[in-house]
């Protein structure tokens, strides 16, 4: 069985990580754009591209989302390794 570290926001990880994500901050408006863009709790994601202070590519169920800095910071996710 993998390691999981504790969860995590999402602009703190590196490319390469595998994630699942376990909560969705923000005000309702966010938590709803995340959700179009194929985001929801439990779902596992694969982060392709980090920049600091800038977006975050991942990749989610075959597709690629960026997500701003700001945004990343409310997603909480866990990491497998």
């Amino acid at each position: 069985m993998s390691a999981i570290i504790p969860s995590l926001s999402l602009d703190q990880i590196g490319p390469g990580g595998r994630v699942i994500l376990r909560a969705l901050r923000g005000d309702r408006e966010l938590q709803s754009r995340l959700m179009l863009l194929g985001l929801f709790v439990g779902g596992a994601a694969d982060v392709v591209q980090t920049r600091r202070r800038g977006p975050t590519l991942i990749r989610v169920r075959n597709t690629l989302v960026a997500i701003g800095y700001e945004e990343a910071k409310t997603i909480l996710v866990d990491v497998y390794e």
